[in-house]
């Protein structure tokens, strides 16, 4: 029994750490093709396109979190029947806001119609996919979660590939390539557990879980626009469109967080899963302890052979310093730690103090971009202080505690009210 139960841990650990590492290298193999092939300005364009998706769709974190939540103390429980539909309709309104990016950014940068569309088309199926992951996180079923992430990231790569092989390279067919992906779930739908997935219960009823999935997403979409959304905040602050020396630090910064960010997002589930069964809050600061270790042994690293490094991956065009890769290595801590606290906020349901961390997170970032002499100095800036900022809010409420009150002792009227 201890062997099979050691086995069981031994594969909730694995998977998601095999989808987390694949995922995120696709992702990243997917960005260097580009910035080999176009060089810094063109690799600028499409980070801006890159982080209106990411940005915005990074906001359904926030949602899978919320399902995952309901999902689980579901469980040996009555519940509200169709929770991933209810996710759905909850989520989907965010897509909208490709729209209002699409006509803020700089004519430089500006998407059309036809582009807007396709991350508008995509980001529909991304709403389905993280709910589904939701459930199937809940559910232990980490085998067929990592499977449906991996085969995302593999069809975006495909998919741009052949934009930039293929085609033109134009912000449309770049945009489909990136936003076709999400559907990855339909072919996926036939395997048992996703199947299942569709019918699930939760403890949450329609309103509730539109107003603790709103919270989560603000603080998950605040997350995104700091880790994916850079570039979009570069563009909308920079009016005559983002330079070479922007396009190498974007670049540089995929880089260097690529390696730490990989493994704290792939092993989200289960670290949500941990805090959601017993772990509490204060097992955070031992998280951050780690991270404090670890990142200061990867600051070192990075600021030793990153230069180097950026320029055989990338090419020669892409040319940066020892600081600014250290500065760069500093920033992506700070993001961990901070994406460590927010989920330990979530899982206790202090969703109100997780969020603010995050904003105050961006707020920081988005002023240090627009008071920046240039844009390459304000992304150092930025990437830095802005997380620091929200860690500090975090780690204060961290400090005063609190209690959960658990939304499975909610109302129990109907679900659809």
């Amino acid at each position: 029994m201890a062997e099979t139960g050691l086995a069981a841990k031994r594969g909730r650990l694995a998977w998601p750490a095999f989808g987390g590492v694949l995922t995120g290298l696709l992702g990243w193999a997917t960005l260097v093709l580009v910035a080999r092939s176009g060089g810094p300005s063109a690799y600028a364009d499409f980070a801006v396109l890159w982080g209106v998706f990411f940005g915005v769709g990074g906001a359904y974190a926030g949602l899978q979190q919320e399902v995952m939540r309901s999902a689980t103390r579901a469980a040996g429980a009555e519940g509200c029947s169709g929770l991933v539909p209810r996710a759905v309709l909850v989520g989907a309104p965010l897509s909208l806001l490709v729209l209002a990016f699409a006509w803020s950014l700089p004519d430089q940068t500006q998407l059309d119609p036809t582009a807007a569309l396709g991350l508008m088309t995509g980001l529909l199926g991304l709403c389905v996919l993280t709910a589904l992951a939701g459930v199937l996180g809940a559910r232990g079923a980490w085998g067929t979660l990592a499977a449906l992430l991996i085969a995302d990231a593999a069809l975006r790569g495909l998919g741009v590939a052949a934009a930039v092989m293929l085609g033109d390279g134009s912000d449309s067919a770049l945009a489909w390539g990136i936003g076709a992906a999400t559907f990855a779930w339909l072919p996926l739908s036939l395997s048992r557990h996703v199947r299942g997935a569709w019918s699930a219960e939760g403890t949450d009823k329609f309103g509730g879980l539109a107003v603790r999935g709103a919270a989560a997403m603000l603080a998950s979409g605040s997350a995104a626009l700091l880790v994916t959304g850079l570039p979009l905040l570069l563009a909308l602050q920079t009016r005559q469109g983002l330079d070479e020396r922007a396009g190498v630090l974007l670049a540089a910064l995929v880089l260097v967080r690529s390696p730490v960010l990989v493994i704290v997002y792939g092993y989200r589930p289960v670290l949500m899963g941990m805090l959601l069964t017993g772990g509490g809050v204060t097992t955070v600061w031992r998280w951050w302890r780690v991270s404090l270790v670890v990142g200061g042994a990867a600051v070192a690293g990075a600021a030793f052979v990153g230069p180097t490094a950026i320029q055989v991956i990338l090419g020669p065009d892409f040319s940066t310093s020892r600081f600014d890769v250290a500065l760069l290595a500093a920033g992506a801590v700070s993001l961990v730690m901070l994406v460590l606290s927010g989920l330990a906020l979530v899982a206790d349901d202090r969703h109100a103090m997780a969020t603010m961390g995050w904003l105050v997170a961006l707020c920081a970032t988005v002023l240090v971009l627009a008071w920046a002499p240039s844009a390459g100095t304000g992304l150092l800036l930025a990437s830095s202080s802005g997380p620091t900022a929200g860690v500090a809010v975090h780690a204060l409420a961290l400090r005063r505690g609190g209690q959960s009150s658990p939304s499975e002792n909610a109302d129990s009227r109907s679900c659809l009210e």
